[in-house]
């Protein structure tokens, strides 16, 4: 970089920046203790896709959109508000542009609607940087993060953040050790953005594999996903990893693009209602009460998608809380059937061998 450490933008001064290079060793905990220790604060940044102290990885060819797409989470986690039906915490973003020209980036900036925001701090570095190997700018990154306190770090592109081969593991193992040590003690979500390899013409859907460099940039993210253009306006969200299994169910998403509007579920991809798998499942089960980790197994969803819709669902009177378990765990009871799944009534009914009533729905 042309710049000095001491002209460099958001440096104040040496003291004022954590040393590199010490290492602590870590608390001795028991398991007890760990399952004890609070989450971070703002645990979900952007629904579950993107959680403190993760790694979310977005891969695709050059010109896919990864950059729009990214710039829509960008929106929704500054702003508080919705991006493919996750809804972002609201808070600071900090973002390393290492490729982008100048008109580029004020275009995003202006079609996201955020070229009046003060919560997303944006910085150019054409040349790149060293992250792995040089310890003022790693200081100076790290100084940014420490003053601003961000929700999510954006950092593209990856391979423009380091000297050195992306194939190269030990050096990529290095870079991310930093950058992974950075988004746990802080608890912000980083979020990379990488390019896909050449794909095999007889391939039919791009896989994680295809992600060009080391495995060691995704092996420890959380969420990895995938974007691929299939027709001008039409394009597919590959959910490639999700190590917590906070997600859906499905492997991908097909999505509307403009350069307007950025990307939007495509409303004729959408799956089932899960209201009407959580109905379906209670109904079935023959069970008066059920907790939400019973609902779960029985209905094929994650836990934390059910618990969203059981809440939404009991603000609607679809279910009810009845008497706990043994365990102390919520127990609810299924009143009646969505309005998306009345048409189902009669033939569960029939299944179950008994009528509407009997079943308290």
């Amino acid at each position: 970089m042309a710049t000095t450490e001491h002209e460099m933008p958001g440096w104040a001064g040496e003291d004022d920046y954590p040393l590199h290079g010490s290492w602590a060793p870590p608390d001795d905990l028991s398991a007890r203790e760990v399952c004890e220790l609070p989450l971070p604060e703002g645990q979900e940044v952007l629904g579950p896709i993107a959680r403190a102290g993760s790694r979310l990885v977005v891969g695709g060819k050059s010109g896919e959109g990864k950059t729009t797409f990214c710039m829509g989470m960008v929106r929704a986690v500054a702003d508080g508000t919705d991006f493919l039906g996750w809804t972002g915490c609201g808070g600071t973003v900090l973002i390393f542009d290492l490729e982008q020209g100048l008109r580029t980036v004020q275009n995003q900036l202006k079609r996201n609607g955020l070229h009046e925001s003060d919560l997303v701090r944006y910085y150019r570095i054409p040349d790149g940087l060293a992250l792995e190997s040089d310890e003022t700018q790693a200081a100076w990154v790290e100084g940014l993060i420490i003053r601003y306190k961000p929700v999510m770090v954006l950092l593209d592109p990856l391979y423009k953040a380091h000297q050195g081969d992306s194939n190269d593991e030990r050096a990529m193992v290095d870079m991310m050790r930093r950058l992974d040590k950075w988004r746990d003690v802080h608890g912000f979500t980083l979020t990379i953005p990488m390019h896909l390899r050449k794909m095999d013409p007889r391939a039919t859907d791009p896989t994680m594999d295809d992600i060009f460099g080391s495995g060691g940039l995704t092996r420890g993210a959380e969420v990895v996903l995938g974007l691929r253009k299939n027709a001008p306006g039409h394009s597919t969200l590959y959910f490639w990893k999700d190590r917590d299994g906070d997600l859906h169910e499905e492997s991908k998403w097909k999505l509307l693009y403009s350069h307007h509007d950025g990307f939007e579920r495509d409303p004729e991809d959408k799956g089932p209602d899960p209201g009407e798998l959580i109905a379906r499942a209670m109904a079935l089960s023959g069970a008066m009460l059920m907790t939400a980790k019973q609902i779960a197994t029985a209905s094929g969803m994650s836990g934390d998608r059910v618990k969203t819709a059981l809440v939404i669902m009991e603000a609607m009177g679809t279910v009810e809380q009845g008497a706990k378990g043994a365990h102390g765990a919520m127990r609810y009871r299924l009143l009646h059937f969505p309005d998306t799944a009345l048409k189902r009534v009669e033939e569960i009914a029939a299944a179950l061998g008994a009528d509407d009533e009997d079943e308290g729905f």
